[in-house]
């Protein structure tokens, strides 16, 4: 039985049950809903979580680089801000991992990992097959084809 709790609006929420706090501001860990109630945010991404809510200097920062650009897809293009972060990046990190991949989260994280292995087999593949990777690639297919019907 729904106790249809949820707030009388255009949202679709997950939960009809749940009374959702309307949250107005935050600052640092915490945020502040509309009748002043101080809440700790442990649910937001890391990245919020870690730096906090209404961080000044990150905004300014931010606002900087949006008025400039807000959003380019690695695949197709760069920028100075993504250089300048995996620059940053590799200055971080231990021995030879000088080379970042920016991505998002943790499922396009997951993604890209197993698109990078099979990229780098595939790879791996053309140099021992030495141009019979057409053929491997189709016989591949022909039986996955065939095991899935």
């Amino acid at each position: 039985m729904s106790l249809n709790l949820a707030p009388k609006n255009k949202v679709f929420y997950r939960n009809q049950n749940w009374h959702y706090p309307k949250v107005t501001h935050g600052k640092g860990i915490y945020l502040y809903d509309e009748n002043g109630k101080e809440y700790i945010d442990g649910c937001s991404g890391s990245s919020v979580a870690n730096i906090g809510h209404a961080n000044e200097e990150v905004a300014v920062h931010s606002a900087s680089q949006i008025k400039k650009i807000a959003f380019t897809h690695l695949s197709r293009f760069s920028t100075d801000a993504i250089a300048d972060c995996c620059e940053e990046i590799a200055s971080l990190t231990p021995g030879d991992v000088n080379y970042s991949y920016l991505i998002s989260g943790g499922s396009e994280a997951t993604e890209t990992a197993i698109k990078l292995a099979r990229q780098y087999f595939v790879e791996r593949e053309k140099k021992l097959l030495n141009g019979k990777l057409f053929l491997v690639g189709t016989v591949s297919m022909a039986i996955h084809s065939v095991h899935f019907r």
